[in-house]
């Protein structure tokens, strides 16, 4: 029990308020008596003062509170993956997984029964979606193992009823398509900052027999759009199992489209070879169970879309062959990119920046301008500046002074001719640089001072850490989509924050700003300049993504800023486009369209009725719904049930007249299961998820002990709600009727007297 007040006022107030009432009434009252008998005069005074007192007390709220347990039932989840990866034979004792799991649960059924003394203990079977169960049977149908979705639906649970704790039995394969394709670990933090731990119990092993003999083409990357006669490196990785020793060819194939109209498949080929391809090569693998990566080189001879696939050759005695083959899509487009880029040798963002060259797209001259004593040996040559040479220039760290002003000059007429033009972040460039008064300040996106300050030859920095994430609000920008969905904003959250940046300020409101900083200062801006497109970016410490790892990130990133300054994120001559990003996709995965109409000069056009249809795997056509966007049109696509090609055909109409030619593309559904076509399990996985949980990874053959060691020490949170229960002694009845009966007797007292 404790004694608490809570002032009706603030502590001064209610002390002064007191303290005045008990003055004025022992000041003023006694001379209204003063005549009445001396033992009268003290039985007023009295109850004045105690009406006073009980007055005060009323003022500052006295309560006594008593802490007071309840209990609340608890739950205990059994998680039980009912995949159908589960029904693989690769148990101690040639069971399979979902057997073992059934014989272990049948183990711990003692110990269960000891747990419903105090827990409500819910029984699971889960794959996309869980249903409540009494007991666990041999079914294990499930097409998917959403783990991570599964996981996300215990937290909201966990919303409505107390959850002690989770026990999971799976062989940890999530294998999960939109939108059951949550991330397990997220999940898991999840659950672990809400303190419900999860216990994990992986069964299963690398879903094979020692026998067994299997080649297969996994994780197929390559560029989506890549450039005319310039190399195109294919990587991917050729899993092998029971194969030890022995001599694998692994071929590129390119689809022979001759004689063949769209919406028909052609037949694959090996490409023909020249001195920069690379078509085919022999692997050995080392092991039974080995994972080889291989890098095959293709260099398309003319523009257009190619479906290309890596096979590794089938051997007598394997399994299946399906899984052999792994095809995708590319697009080849006429010429490539090339850019001028000034900056200081020295800085470690141009060191990574300049690694751009290395790719088949872009061609990037790196122009080293030095500054302090080494200044007069930087020569810049003016033909950097001649007219078609350059698509784009890039001006890093680099102060006006540093070009004359023939040069400042013949850039500036370049970008009026359409050449993009970007300057990055640093000390020594925007207005810190005088570009305020270098003809450039009519086409960058940014406010400028016409002459910097003679105190301030820097421009003004933010000098703390800053992560830079897309504009909040606004669709993310091809320049800022490093993936698709949801997880683009998780991949840029995840990045190293930038060392400091520019303070810059957009010119006018038809300046976009495409990046900020989770504080909401703006990063990244660009305009549409005439013909040309211009940015501004006031970071210049990306080369932290590089070093930390994210270097595929760092150099996707400055190529699709090079290739939008270019016009080169959606190419072709053709009045009408449609594109679809990425190119291969899981059965039942959805499908985004991007498509639109131009004029000739490639300007968008509002006013054209743009058409979409879907040819399907079994020929049958249908329409897809389109929704106007500010940049483009998109479509979504869900029915992708069937595997192989899917064939998409855009036709528009203007002023009720065809326009232009129909644009076409496809995709590819991938023929597999992705339940069963990487049947090992994956502990890795399971021993993260118990970790950030703040659970256990527990051996099968320890589970019952695990448990009883849980009941003997009683280690599961029981959900024991504590709360107050106050007792008010000024807010009751009786406190009023002592109140009030005071004031009574007085009242009485003065009335027999004569004072009323």
């Amino acid at each position: 029990m404790n004694f608490a007040v809570d002032p009706i006022w603030s502590w001064p107030v209610v002390i002064l308020s007191s303290t005045s009432l008990l003055v004025w009434i022992c000041s003023t009252y006694p001379s209204r008596i003063r005549h009445l008998p001396i033992s009268s005069r003290r039985l007023l005074m009295g109850l004045r003062i105690l009406s006073t007192l009980a007055l005060c007390l009323a003022m500052f709220r006295p309560s006594l509170q008593f802490k007071e347990t309840e209990e609340n039932p608890s739950i205990i989840i059994f998680l039980d993956d009912a995949s159908r990866s589960m029904n693989i034979e690769d148990a101690p004792g040639k069971l399979s997984r979902r057997q073992l799991t059934i014989k272990l649960i049948e183990d711990i059924k003692p110990e269960l029964e000891d747990l419903k003394e105090n827990y409500d203990i819910q029984l699971y079977d889960f794959s996309s979606s869980w249903d409540s169960i009494e007991n666990i049977s041999s079914e294990a149908e499930g097409n998917q193992s959403a783990i991570g979705h599964i996981l996300n639906q215990v937290r909201e649970e966990s919303l409505i009823q107390h959850v002690s704790a989770v026990f999971l039995w799976s062989d940890g394969r999530q294998q999960a398509m939109n939108p059951f394709n949550e991330d397990p670990r997220e999940q898991s933090r999840f659950l672990g900052q809400s303190q419900i731990p999860v216990y994990t119990i992986t069964v299963g092993g690398s879903g094979y027999s020692e026998d067994s003999l299997d080649l297969s083409v996994e994780n197929l990357v390559t560029d989506s759009v890549v450039f005319e006669k310039k190399a195109v490196p294919v990587n991917a990785t050729v899993r092998t199992i029971g194969a030890n020793g022995k001599k694998l060819i692994v071929r590129l194939l390119v689809e022979d489209r001759t004689g063949k109209k769209l919406g028909m498949k052609g037949k694959f080929r090996i490409p023909r070879r020249n001195d920069h391809s690379k078509v085919s090569m022999e692997i050995t693998p080392t092991s039974n169970l080995q994972s080889i990566s291989v890098e095959l080189i293709f260099v398309p001879d003319q523009p257009g879309e190619y479906k290309i696939a890596v096979e590794v050759q089938s051997i007598d005695g394997e399994i299946k062959k399906d899984n052999n083959r792994r095809e995708t899509l590319i697009t080849v487009r006429r010429g490539g990119v090339r850019v001028v880029y000034f900056d200081k040798p020295v800085r470690p963002e141009a060191k990574f920046i300049r690694k751009i060259r290395t790719s088949d797209k872009i061609e990037l001259v790196f122009q080293p301008v030095r500054s302090g004593s080494f200044k007069n040996i930087s020569t810049i040559d003016p033909n950097l500046f001649a007219r078609n040479k350059y698509d784009a220039y890039i001006i890093g760290d680099v102060p006006k002074n540093a070009f004359s002003k023939n040069m400042l000059k013949e850039l500036v007429k370049r970008v009026k001719e359409g050449a993009g033009l970007l300057m990055t972040g640093g000390f020594e460039n925007f207005s810190g640089g005088g570009y305020g008064s270098s003809g450039l300040e009519a086409i960058l996106p940014i406010k400028l001072s016409p002459l910097p300050p003679r105190s301030e030859k820097k421009n003004k920095q933010l000098t703390q850490s800053i992560q830079m994430i897309p504009s909040k609000g606004k669709q993310p920008h091809y320049i800022m989509r490093l993936t698709e969905g949801k997880r683009n904003l998780t991949l840029w959250k995840n990045l190293p924050p930038l060392k400091g940046a520019n303070l810059l300020r957009k010119k006018s409101d038809f300046v976009q700003v495409l990046a900020e900083s989770t504080e909401g200062d703006p990063l990244l801006f660009l305009q549409e300049y005439g013909k040309s497109r211009v940015m501004a970016f006031a970071g210049d410490t990306t080369y932290l993504w590089h070093l930390a790892g994210e270097d595929e990130i760092h150099q996707q990133f400055w190529r699709q800023m090079i290739l939008w300054l270019t016009h080169k994120e959606i190419d072709g001559d053709s009045k009408l486009w449609v594109n679809v990003y990425p190119r291969n996709f899981s059965p039942g995965q959805r499908v985004n369209l991007s498509l639109g109409a131009r004029d000739d000069k490639g300007e968008k056009l509002d006013d054209v009725e743009l058409t979409a249809e879907i040819l399907k795997p079994n020929l049958k056509r249908e329409i897809v719904s389109i929704q106007k966007g500010k940049d483009h049109e998109s479509g979504l696509f869900e029915e992708t049930s069937l595997p192989g090609d899917y064939w998409v055909k855009v036709t528009g109409k203007r002023n009720g007249k065809p326009y232009g030619f129909p644009a076409w593309t496809r995709f590819i559904v991938d023929s597999r299961d992705p339940e069963l076509e990487n049947p090992a399990s994956d502990p890795k996985l399971m021993n993260e998820i118990a970790e950030l949980s703040g659970g256990a990874s527990i051996p099968p053959e320890k589970v019952k002990s695990f448990l009883a060691d849980q009941i003997s020490q009683n280690s599961f949170a029981k959900a024991d709600l504590e709360y107050i229960r106050q007792i008010n002694l000024w807010d009751n009845w009786p406190f009023l009727g002592i109140f009030v009966g005071l004031l009574t007797i007085e009242w009485i007292i003065r009335k027999r007297r004569g004072l009323v």
